[in-house]
C-alpha cells in the first residue's frame, strides 16, 4: 500500500477492535498490541505481552459467551489509551 494511503484511521480501528473483542478468535485480540504492551480489563491486573493477552481473551470469549462489546470512545492518557 502506498505511504499516502497507509494512514491510521480511527473509525476503522474502533470497528475492527470492537469486532475482534466480540469474536471467537482470541489471537486476533493480541494482534492489536505490540509484544511488550499490556491490556487491562476494568479493575483487574493488566496482562502483559501477546501470549497473556490471548489467554485473557480466551477467558473473555469462551467463559463470557453472552458478553456484548460496544464502542463508546477512546481516551488517550499519559498512562495509555482506554477503550470505552
Amino acid at each position: 500500500m502506498p505511504d499516502d494511503e497507509n494512514v491510521f484511521n480511527m473509525a476503522t480501528f474502533d470497528r475492527s477492535y470492537t469486532r475482534v473483542l466480540s469474536g471467537v478468535r482470541p489471537e486476533f485480540v493480541a494482534n492489536f498490541f505490540e509484544e511488550i504492551r499490556s491490556l487491562q480489563l476494568n479493575e483487574n491486573q493488566p496482562t502483559v505481552g501477546r501470549s497473556q493477552i490471548v489467554e485473557m481473551a480466551k477467558y473473555s470469549i469462551h467463559d463470557l459467551k453472552n458478553m456484548v462489546v460496544n464502542y463508546d470512545s477512546l481516551v488517550i492518557k499519559s498512562t495509555g489509551t482506554e477503550f470505552h
